[in-house]
């Protein structure tokens, strides 16, 4: 979904996801049981690509998936936020690892995806122009 979003996740018991993190109630439960869902979910899409045969690998093999969030806490902070890259890009990017970038701009990492992709680019939006990709992403 997206930042303001208000889906009602009555599917697993709970109500307004992005009220919940702005009623002043600690919902650490609640957020947590629908981050949960959601990685319930991209493990799921993520199996659904990897048993589908194609070339030599598989449809997961020639595919980024990515998920994450714009903020990394619910106060409306620039704090550190997980993103997850899942997928080999068709050979361009080396899986199984965990990599620590923190403190750097999410626009290297656009950049960098876009580079996975074939683009030929230095700058992805107007925060950081020119700013270049992450180091050590393929």
């Amino acid at each position: 979904s997206y930042a303001f979003s208000h889906i009602k996740h009555t599917w697993i018991g709970l109500g307004d996801h992005h009220n919940y993190s702005h009623d002043g109630t600690d919902r650490r439960t609640e957020l947590t049981a629908i981050d949960n869902w959601y990685a319930k979910q991209l493990l799921y899409l993520l199996q659904q690509l990897d048993s589908v045969k194609e070339g030599n690998g598989t449809l997961l093999d020639n595919t980024l998936v990515v998920l994450g969030r714009e903020l990394g806490s619910t106060a409306h902070a620039m704090t550190r936020s997980p993103i997850i890259m899942a997928g080999g890009a068709g050979g361009a990017l080396k899986t199984g690892r965990w990599l620590n970038f923190d403190g750097q701009p999410h626009a290297k990492l656009l950049v960098s995806i876009g580079k996975l992709m074939g683009l030929d680019m230095e700058t992805f939006g107007n925060r950081d122009v020119g700013s270049g990709s992450l180091t050590g992403i393929v």
